[in-house]
This record gives C-alpha cells, structure tokens and sequence, in this order.
C-alpha cells in the first residue's frame, strides 16, 4: 500500500553531499542502488521516507560510521530544508522556533510529530514516529539537526541537553556524547532531547519580524498544497508530473519513485478505477493546455516538457486529446484572450 509520509529531496542532498566528499566510493554504490540522482530532481520534490530510511541506514552499514548521521547534521543548510528553515532562522527566541518546528516541520519530512512539554526547568521535545520501526539514523539525524541548529542560531556553542532513543544502541556512540553533551540513553520509551528552560529566551541572531512574516506566509502556502496532495492518485499524479521532462515516465520508473513494486502502483489505479496510462495522458493533456494558454515556449520546448519524444508526437496525442492541433488551440486562445 502507498504511504504518505515523505521527504523534501533538498533534505536528502545533505546525505548525498557528504557522501560524495568523504565516501566517494560509496555514495556511488548507494545512489546505483537505489537507481536515483536526488540532483536531478527538483530540490523541492519529495521522495518516500522509508526511501530515506533505506539510503541513511544503507549509508551507515557502507561506511561502517555509526555517528554518520551526526556528521550529516552537522553539514545541513537553510537550502536543505527550504522555507521551514528561513522561518526558524527569523524567529525571535528558541522557544519561538520549537513552535514553528512544531507547526512546520512536514515541510521538512512526514517521519515524525513533535511535540514540547515542560516540568520545570526542564523541557522535553519528543520525537514520535509516523512511520514503524523507524531506525536509529533516522532519529538522530532529526534530533542533532534541531541541537546543531540551535547552537548555530543562537551563538549558544555551550548550550548541551541529554539525549534518549527508543532503540538499542550502536556498536560506539562516541560521537552521541560529543554531540548533544548530555547523557545518553538507548532503549528508552520514547525519542527526545530534555534541556534546561532557560535556553528557550535564548536570542536567534538572525532575527527579522518583517522576513519572518514573510517565510511563514509562504509556509502556510506549502503546508497547505502539502496537505491536499496526501491521497494515493495525488502522489501518483505528482511523481509522474515532475517526471515528465526527465523522461522518467514508466510504471517502472514512477514506482520506484514512490518505493512501490509495479504491480502495487497498476492495483492502486485499478482500484481508483484508471489506469497508469490514462493517468499519464490527462496529466499531458493539463499541462499542455496549461503551457499552450499561459506561457510563450515553442511546441519543441513544450513537447519535452510533456515527456515526447518530438513535436510530431505532441500534435498527435494533442489532437487526440481535443480535436485540434497545438497550434490552432493556441492561436483560438491568443484571440480569445490577448495573452502574447
């Protein structure tokens, strides 16, 4: 069955960067694993999280590096995690970025919910998974981002918690210790980092009211267009979509995008009563109509948009589709509404 938790790519660049510049070798065996270029995609597309289970923990066992997920952390930018990151640069205090990691952190991957508590001087920020089983690397890239983030953004370099983690623990978690400064506990109930209140007043140095309304505008509009696209035929249509002027247009190519096996993707279809290829021309035919009334590229250009092979073959599925050919649509809707 499709799941609906997923992962911005530009999260997944940060492994992959890494990789490349300490592990040539095996990034190169991780990404012909997985059959995917994450630099090729667009840096706001979202890929499965149990795919990006697969690469950390893939990227671990290749390395031999229990604390690579914490050496990954440490590399993350504002690009890797897109608006949610420019919203929590612009806060004003750490305790107003906990609420916006709370709020927004979708934005970043659907792996887990957050969620803060605080018992007197102590708080505690959870980590409850989405998903099942989730593996340690994938809890600790999460939790040391949010420590390394703080410490960045705040100028706090002294700022330490304790660290707990529902699984067993690694075989050297020496890395664990250095990192989050606290104690460190495996086997634990819940995932959490537990700090002292006092850091929450802490000030974010790059604190902008105006930009910080701005970035979270823009949040909103992205949590918002995320939410609606959580159906099976919605994640289908997106990965075709974005696929489409890569060529990777197959039920093979888009099952492997969403972690499926073909035969899952064409039983989903069929259960939403279409199929891979109805589904594959009515997404052409909205774009084409789309470039053809809004945009001034060629019918070359648009053709490859589409995912065709030449212009001959846009006019033909186009007339198929609507009884007309690219070029006299285009000319009808230029007179129809002046656009030019």
């Amino acid at each position: 069955m499709l799941t609906n938790e997923t992962v911005r790519v530009g999260y997944t660049h940060s492994l992959i960067e890494y990789l490349r510049i300490h592990h040539p070798a095996e990034s190169k065996q991780i990404e012909s694993l997985f059959n995917m270029n994450v630099f090729e995609m667009d840096i706001d597309e979202r890929i499965p999280v149990a795919t990006w289970g697969e690469l950390l923990d893939r990227a671990v066992e290749l390395t031999q590096d229990d604390g690579l997920p914490l050496k990954i952390a440490e590399t993350i930018l504002p690009r890797h995690w897109g608006v949610f990151a420019y919203v929590a640069i612009s806060c004003k205090t750490l305790a107003d970025v906990i609420e916006i990691l709370i709020k927004y952190e979708r934005l970043i991957d659907d792996a887990n919910d957050t969620q803060f508590s605080i018992d007197g001087n102590v708080g505690t920020l959870k980590w409850l998974p989405r998903v099942t089983q989730p593996s340690l690397p994938c809890m600790a890239i999460s939790l040391a981002s949010w420590v390394i983030f703080a410490r960045k953004y705040t100028g706090r370099t002294d700022l330490k918690c304790d660290a707990q983690f529902t699984t067993p623990p690694p075989g050297n978690h020496e890395k664990y210790q250095t990192l989050f400064g606290g104690n460190i506990t495996f086997n634990q109930p819940f995932t959490a980092i537990i700090f002292d209140t006092s850091y929450l007043n802490s000030q974010i140095t790059h604190y902008d009211d105006t930009v910080h309304d701005q970035f979270k505008a823009e949040a909103r509009l992205q949590l918002s267009n995320l939410t609606k696209h959580t159906d099976h035929i919605a994640r289908i249509r997106q990965a075709i979509t974005h696929g489409l002027p890569k060529g990777r247009v197959t039920v093979s190519t888009i099952a492997n995008t969403l972690a499926l096996a073909p035969r899952t993707l064409q039983h989903e279809l069929a259960k939403a009563n279409t199929s891979f290829q109805a589904l594959l021309d009515d997404i052409r035919k909205e774009r084409a109509l789309f470039y053809l009334r809004h945009s001034n590229k060629s019918l070359v250009e648009i053709s490859h948009l589409l995912g065709l092979s030449d212009q001959s073959s846009f006019t033909k599925a186009f007339k198929n589709w609507t009884g007309t050919t690219p070029g006299e649509f285009r000319k009808q809707t230029s007179t129809q509404t002046g656009f030019r």
